[in-house]
């Protein structure tokens, strides 16, 4: 991946390959193993003639990251209510059973 390095110090444009003129630059890529768009960005800097990219802010707690992936999915929970009845009671012991084993901190 490469990026078009802009006079200002900012981003401009990433593709595949580099374009026209000067100001190219390769991307060396971070880990997004544990990226969490929701409170970390994705931020870029200029070093030596690369452009690094990194990951920046406070990644979620890992209580909640283990719920996301636990929990059942929003159409099957929203699906359970309107059913009502035993099967909204049944989504609500699955919910609980995924609260109490990823725990909040207190």
């Amino acid at each position: 991946m490469f990026m078009k390095w802009g006079e200002n110090g900012k981003e401009s444009c990433v593709q595949s390959h580099p374009g026209e003129g000067d100001g190219w630059y390769p991307v060396v890529p971070t880990n997004k193993d544990s990226y969490n768009p929701v409170t970390q960005q994705i931020a870029y800097e200029k070093i030596d003639g690369v452009i690094v990219e990194k990951v920046v802010g406070n990644p979620a707690p890992v209580y909640w990251q283990g719920r996301i992936e636990d929990y059942p999915g929003i159409a099957d929970q929203l699906d359970a209510i309107w059913k009502g009845g035993e099967a909204m009671e049944n989504m609500r012991k699955t919910v609980m059973a995924v609260k109490a084993k990823w725990p909040k901190p207190e």
